[in-house]
């Protein structure tokens, strides 16, 4: 049976579920969450997409990044991302924001954007990544500007957000600003 995700009307509101396949074609908005995956050194961790994936293969995204299933909570989706993809279990994630935008042509997301600090050894799923390096933000800031056709849409607007440039992102919630502070 295909994975179900909650259908969304245009401010946000669950209208409906669908399998993601359907909301991908007839570009129905659906939930995304994403988790930017730090050290004690305050460097994120960078991944690159598995090349089986069918979109943006060889790319690099943000650390997690997973579809909302139909029912869940962005923090469980955001969990279960953390396991699946890292092998990251019982990580403190604090929500940063909320956001709106056009991932590509026909794939609109409200997502949110969780930050963790996570000192375990991270054990990549082969299917979803190929392999994934901790980067300092100069890196990032470096490569996001010398090679910007190696980033998945999403994960160079997240990262412009992330490192105070102009982004597409449209915000739409904004967390407790007195939490930890990330750095640029």
């Amino acid at each position: 049976m295909a994975e179900k995700v909650n259908v969304l009307d245009r401010r946000g509101r669950v209208s409906g579920s669908a399998s993601r396949d359907e909301v991908h074609s007839n570009g129905l908005w659906h939930r995304g969450v994403h988790v930017l995956v730090f050290n004690q050194r305050n460097e994120v961790l960078l991944p690159v997409r598995s090349s089986k994936r069918p979109s943006f293969p060889g790319c690099y995204d943000v650390s997690v990044s997973e579809h909302v299933k139909a029912g869940e909570r962005y923090v469980e989706a955001a969990e279960r991302g953390l396991l699946e993809e890292l092998g990251i279990s019982g990580a403190t994630l604090l929500p940063r924001i909320e956001f709106r935008m056009n991932y590509s042509p026909q794939d609109n997301h409200f997502s949110r954007i969780y930050t963790c600090t996570s000192s375990e050894n991270v054990k990549i799923d082969k299917e979803e990544v190929e392999s994934a390096r901790f980067v300092d933000l100069a890196t990032l800031k470096s490569l996001l500007s010398q090679h910007p056709d190696k980033f998945a849409s999403w994960a160079t607007e997240i990262f412009k957000w992330l490192l105070k440039l102009p982004s597409k992102l449209e915000i739409t919630r904004d967390f407790d600003t007195t939490k930890k502070r990330i750095s640029a």
